[in-house]
């Protein structure tokens, strides 16, 4: 069932793309709705470090990384699994700061800006018939002048697209996984 309502920009995907691009549009006065498959705030894969050529760009999207006091990061410290240590400055550096509280920050302020965001939504279909874009959710489909794709590799709608990538055989060359741990130790505190 359509909304009834064409909007100008529908987005699938809420990470830090889909977010930091509804922001924009909307500060451009565009009509906007982010569709995310899952509720903020939530847990992600991810190193938790940012370079520090972001941290003015994420300013001027509205996040306030001050009030944050977010560790300041200008070593990069590698271990083997014997326990041999390699230390190196970071010339840039970067700063540490969870996707939990960096997506639920972003989301906040799409949604001060007026943009629709969709949780717990799962797009199943982006169409176009050749003037609009028709974006399908279990509940409904949403009409725009504009659809974009923030999401990662192998979605369901990759699958729906018979993307080349998603049939290819995986083997120890493309079949990784992402694992997020946080150790306790006696660290120095820009590292």
């Amino acid at each position: 069932m359509s909304t009834g309502k064409i909007y100008d920009v529908v987005i699938t995907g809420g990470g830090l793309a889909g977010l930091a691009l509804s922001i924009r549009l909307a500060d451009r006065g565009y009509s906007v709705v982010l569709v995310e498959k899952e509720q903020y705030p939530l847990h992600r894969v991810c190193g938790e470090y940012i370079s520090r050529e972001s941290w003015d760009y994420l300013l001027s999207l509205g996040v306030d990384l001050v009030s944050f006091n977010l560790p300041q990061i200008s070593r990069l410290e590698l271990s083997t699994t014997t326990g041999r240590r390699l230390n190196q400055p970071l010339p840039l550096g970067g700063f540490g700061i969870s996707r939990y509280l960096l997506d639920a920050t972003l989301a906040s302020i799409a949604r001060k800006k007026g943009v629709e965001v969709l949780e717990n939504t799962r797009t199943t279909s982006i169409n176009h018939d050749g003037k609009l874009f028709h974006t399908g959710t279990a509940a409904q489909v949403f009409v725009s002048r504009l659809a974009c794709a923030g999401f990662g590799k192998r979605s369901n709608l990759d699958l729906n697209w018979e993307r080349p990538f998603v049939s290819k055989t995986r083997n120890p060359l493309n079949n990784y996984i992402g694992v997020k741990y946080h150790v306790r130790g006696d660290f120095r505190k820009d590292t």
